[in-house]
């Protein structure tokens, strides 16, 4: 056989390996085609000041633009201004009756926004400012818009609160205290805990039953020791306050209530005398089983109030002899059982 014969013999659909100008031709077209490419994108790439587009209001939109306004997070007590913007893309003037808030946290003057006309195609912005309350977290409050029609639009502010101190428990509850037991030993512990503030000065205590005292454990905790000094707790359901001073620009004081009840086997009536010069007062006692209890003997620890059982021993007369008491005087009775009880005379003017 020829080699004619032998070529003509091979099958034609056969793949051919390209030659070595085709290879060269393809690369370079690959090349021409990155670079286009390359040119193309950063020739229309957006530049670093360009500015960001922003959402735009559909066509015939009544309302506010945008919807939630998002004021970020800020400590507690702090006031936070804001803009709400009301947008009118209707085909129709909008007149504005009313702006209400759902708190008194967030204020703004009502006033000004009444009766205001918002044109086709404009805007009109709510000003005002939101005071961040004591409880953090996230919180959302809402703005509303009456319109003369009847619709209402609303927006909402969103924010966060954090608190930059904290004292727990917030109240102290002593419960029942035992009068006729002299222990002390109504006792309760309150901590103060903060990374930036602290307690300075001595705490005001408004009530005579009440003592206080404060220790600074470091590592941002102070140790509050609340105790009822029964000596001076009447009968009955008390209540005390106690208020602290810190170094906390937000808030710079804050009060710690207690809640007590005196119980005792006499129970005084009244409790606690108030007395003017020249006015005198009287107490009768009341056993467990409702009776008027007889008195058999009296005695203050104060030498301003005079005291004497009546002649048929069922009350106390107790009576200024100065001015102004500085403190609440303590009277001490005891009935022909021998049992103890007391009550609390203070002046007034």
């Amino acid at each position: 056989m020829s080699p004619g014969q032998i070529a003509e013999s091979q099958p034609s659909d056969v793949p051919r390996r390209p030659t070595g100008g085709l290879v060269l031709k393809l690369a370079l077209l690959a090349i021409t085609i990155g670079v286009a490419y390359s040119l193309g994108y950063w020739q229309n790439r957006p530049s670093a000041d360009a500015e960001v587009p922003v959402s735009v209001p559909p066509a015939g939109y009544v309302g506010f633009d945008p919807l939630e306004i998002d004021l970020g997070q800020h400590p507690w007590y702090t006031e936070i201004p804001f803009t709400a913007t009301f947008v009118n893309q209707g085909a129709e003037p909008i007149s504005v009756a009313s702006v209400n808030s759902s708190c008194g946290c967030a204020v703004l003057d009502r006033a000004s926004y009444e009766d205001a006309v918002v044109s086709c195609g404009a805007a009109l912005e709510l000003t005002g400012t939101l005071t961040v309350g004591p409880i953090p977290g996230e919180h959302r409050k809402k703005i509303s818009v009456l319109l003369s029609s009847g619709a209402i639009r609303t927006v909402f502010l969103k924010y966060v609160s954090f608190n930059t101190y904290a004292s727990k428990p917030r109240n102290v509850q002593f419960g029942e205290v035992n009068l006729d037991d002299d222990t002390d030993d109504a006792l309760a512990r309150v901590i103060f805990t903060s990374d930036t503030a602290s307690i300075v000065g001595e705490p005001v205590v408004d009530s005579p039953w009440l003592e206080v005292g404060v220790h600074d454990r470091g590592n941002g905790e102070t140790e509050i020791a609340v105790h009822v000094a029964k000596r001076n707790l009447p009968y009955g359901k008390s209540l005390g306050r106690v208020t602290f001073t810190t170094t906390d620009r937000m808030r710079p004081s804050f009060t710690v209530l207690a809640y007590a009840q005196g119980v005792s086997r006499l129970r005084p009536v009244p409790s606690h005398v108030l007395l003017r010069v020249g006015q005198p007062g009287e107490v009768r006692f009341i056993t467990r089983e409702g009776m008027v209890a007889r008195i058999a003997s009296v005695s203050s620890d104060d030498e301003g109030i005079d005291v004497v059982v009546d002649e048929d021993g069922e009350a106390v007369s107790v009576t200024l002899n100065v001015d102004v008491l500085p403190n609440a005087a303590v009277v001490r009775v005891t009935d022909q059982r021998g049992v103890r009880s007391k009550f609390l005379v203070s002046s007034v003017r």
